[in-house]
């Protein structure tokens, strides 16, 4: 399965536990809000605290959560955008939990969100 991932550049960590190191013109609170309505991790059946890690089961999926002037934020925050194919993975309505040692394919897609 091919997944859209966005995490920093340098620890890995996804734009949930990063939020922290976005700048003070992003609203947190509306971004939060937005999101809120989307099934959190761990209510999803299977997942598994540091084992599992979240993505968006497309790039139009990412788009109906996140705004263009919030992925350009994140991108000059140090994150990438990356199109991940996985094997080890669960696929629920807004999001699809994946292993990273499950990773078999890796495309850094960036370039087209900034």
């Amino acid at each position: 399965m091919v997944v859209v991932r966005i995490e920093h550049r340098e620890n890995g960590m996804g734009i949930f536990t990063q939020a922290e190191l976005i700048s003070e013109s992003f609203n947190k609170a509306q971004w939060y809000c937005r999101h809120g309505k989307m099934v959190g991790a761990f209510f999803i059946n299977g997942f598994i605290y540091g084992k599992h890690f979240c993505a968006y089961n497309s790039i139009e999926e990412m788009g109906n959560w996140l705004k263009a002037s919030e992925i350009k934020l994140f991108i000059m925050k140090g994150f990438v955008v990356l199109e991940l194919e996985v094997t080890d993975y669960i696929v629920d309505t807004d999001q699809t939990l994946f292993t990273k040692e499950s990773i078999v394919g890796s495309k850094d897609i960036t370039e087209l969100f900034a």
